[in-house]
């Protein structure tokens, strides 16, 4: 018996920010096993190996390397993504110092 999964993202184009690794991996790779069959993967960072594991004959796979929290980057974005189905924000920053909450970094986190 085949099991199926409660989202079916069957023929959906889908755009994930944060894609390069962590939770935006992740992410790319639950879309596609749920069906998802074109992604388009936005990050700072290379995606290299992410859009290598993921595509294959079945799946589109599109990588923009930006900075969403830059306007330009964004509009960018947009118009290579076109017309999607499901935008999913993985982006994000995190600064790891001991002292973090006390820096004025910690308003970007959520601004």
């Amino acid at each position: 018996m085949i099991q199926r999964s409660a989202l079916d993202l069957s023929n959906q184009k889908i755009l994930i920010t944060g894609a390069a690794g962590g939770i935006g991996a992740a992410t790319a790779r639950a879309c596609v096993a749920m069906g998802a069959n074109e992604l388009v993967l936005a990050d700072t960072e290379s995606m290299k190996t992410i859009s290598e594991e993921l595509h294959d004959s079945q799946n589109s796979i599109n990588v923009v390397q930006c900075d969403v929290s830059q306007r330009q980057d964004n509009n960018r974005l947009v118009a290579i993504a076109g017309k999607i189905d499901a935008a999913i924000a993985c982006a994000g920053i995190c600064p790891l110092e001991d002292d973090w909450l006390d820096d004025p970094e910690w308003d970007q986190v959520f601004h």
